[in-house]
Order: structure tokens, then C-alpha cells, then sequence
């Protein structure tokens, strides 16, 4: 706005505390099921009817948020300001919008067979699978959960898509040995966050 005094440009909004109406969007994929979270409040994904939520403005008309998004994808946030009476900015209207991808934060690589696993990392294990035999193996993409070490725990991110998704195997033991190769070397992950090569070598 304009300064009362000076006739300069200044912040209509500085040191003060507004409310916003927020809503958010799916963009790709255009569906999904779970919130944008803003400042720990779930948004609606109506734009006929938004989340109001108090923002503080600094001194420079400055505001910031935080923001949470418990799936991948490219989602939107939008905004819009209505001025009251009371705020001395009747029929004041901003509206303001923002589209941005999310990314999963990690892939969980497992089986869904049984017995797949050697903890031990040792040959006191039932083998599981000879060279060059058929075995099913699963790629899950992960949201971040705080306290969770254990990749396959975290929960997954469904509206995770990707399409040739590269795979590779590294020796473990012995040291030094050949890391062979994988009949299959990518993967398609095309729904729910997972995918499954049932016949991986």
C-alpha cells in the first residue's frame, strides 16, 4: 500500500497477523488421500470451502510456513485473502497459488516370499534362492517417519509413480567377489507406491 505519511510503497501487512483461507490440490497424479499439511493442519481440497488459518506477518510483509506432505507427487497450495471491516481493507481480494513436486524419502527394496532374509549375514542361513533361479522382488517407495531406522517400516507413499526404475546388486561377502548381474534391471512402480517382479534372477 502506500504509506499515509511518506506516499511510498510499504506493506500493508507488516507486523500483523491475517487470516488466510488455504486449500490444496492434486496435481499428478490428480487424485489421492492424503492432506497437505499446513503449520500441522490438514487443508481441504475444496476450494469452495478452504481451511482459514491465522499467518503472521513480519516486518517486511514476510510470512512463513510449514509444510507436510505424507505422499509423492506434484501437489498445489493456494491461498486467498478476503479484507474486512475491521482489518480497514474492505473488498481488498488476493488470491495466490503454488504447484510443487513431493518425493519419496527413501525406497524400501524386499521380497514377499518367505524366508528371504539372512540377518546374520552369515552362512548358518537357509538358503533362500540358487544362481540364476526365480525370486520375487519388491520395491516400495517411503514417506519419512521421525525415530524410524528401518526403511521397510516407514510408511509408504501410494501416489508414488516411476517408470524404469534402475536396479543393480552389490556383493556383500565374500570381499572382494563378483557382483553378478540381475536378469532383470528395472522396474516399473505404476500404483500404489509398490511394484513386484515375480521372476527377478
Amino acid at each position: 500500500k502506500t504509506d499515509d505519511a511518506t506516499k511510498t510503497c510499504v506493506p500493508a501487512f507488516a507486523g500483523v497477523t491475517r487470516t488466510l483461507n488455504f486449500w490444496s490440490g492434486y496435481v499428478d497424479p490428480a487424485t489421492g488421500t492424503r492432506q497437505l499439511l499446513l503449520n500441522g493442519t490438514a487443508l481441504s481440497t475444496n476450494a469452495a470451502s478452504p481451511t482459514p488459518l491465522a499467518v503472521s506477518f513480519d516486518a517486511q510483509g514476510k510470512a512463513s510456513v510449514t509444510l507436510n506432505y505424507a505422499d509423492a507427487g506434484r501437489v498445489s497450495l493456494n491461498a486467498r485473502y478476503a479484507g474486512s471491516a475491521a482489518t480497514g481493507d474492505s473488498g481488498l481480494s488476493m488470491p495466490g497459488s503454488a504447484a510443487f513436486p513431493v518425493v519419496p524419502y527413501r525406497l524400501c527394496v524386499d521380497s514377499d516370499d518367505s524366508g528371504w532374509q539372512c540377518p546374520s549375514a552369515s552362512t548358518a542361513c537357509t538358503r533362500y534362492r540358487k544362481a540364476g533361479e526365480n525370486f520375487r522382488l519388491r520395491v516400495t517407495a517411503k514417506a519419512f517417519a521421525s525415530g524410524v531406522t528401518d526403511t521397510c517400516s516407514l510408511p509408504t507413499t501410494p501416489n508414488y509413480r516411476q517408470l524404469g526404475t534402475q536396479l543393480s546388486a552389490t556383493v556383500q561377502a565374500p570381499v572382494p567377489g563378483s557382483d553378478g548381474s540381475l536378469g532383470i534391471p528395472t522396474i516399473d512402480i505404476v500404483a500404489g507406491g509398490t511394484a513386484t517382479l515375480t521372476a527377478q534372477t
